[in-house]
């Protein structure tokens, strides 16, 4: 049995997903960072940083989909440990989806925020980029 290290446990118990959007997404190699935009008016808001270390993304068209329709935000988020001895963090969105992230561990950065407005930064995949904003 493998036990959570402390960011992992920090993540998965600490970080209410749920109605969250991802504001961008990074892959350079095994490293897969991922950018959420968390939180609500009670309890306020979060600009959550996840680097996933030794990480895979199970389905990078979708992965791509989720940040490009600026509609997408996360129904639901679960951790589940596989026979490889990795960690797979399975995120399911409203409405274009799901994809997965399969890790070894994890670094996570995150600072308040006084609303969830966000920068939109144009398809993240390609040079553009813009000024408009987005109101989620």
């Amino acid at each position: 049995m493998k036990y959570m290290d402390e960011a992992l446990v920090k993540l998965a118990a600490g970080v209410p997903f749920h109605d969250g959007v991802v504001s961008s997404i990074s892959v350079d190699g095994s490293e897969v960072s991922i950018a959420y935009v968390i939180g609500d008016l009670q309890i306020g808001y979060r600009f959550v940083t996840v680097k996933y270390i030794d990480g895979h993304v199970s389905n990078e068209t979708k992965c791509k989909s989720v940040v490009r329709d600026r509609r997408s935000e996360i129904l639901a988020s679960e951790f589940v440990y596989n026979n490889d001895g990795a960690w797979v963090h399975n995120l399911l969105f409203v409405p274009t989806g799901e994809f997965s992230i399969t890790f070894r561990t994890l670094l996570i950065a995150e600072k308040s925020m006084k609303s969830r407005i966000i920068d939109y930064i144009g398809d993240p995949y390609s040079n553009e980029k813009t000024d408009a904003r987005n109101r989620w």
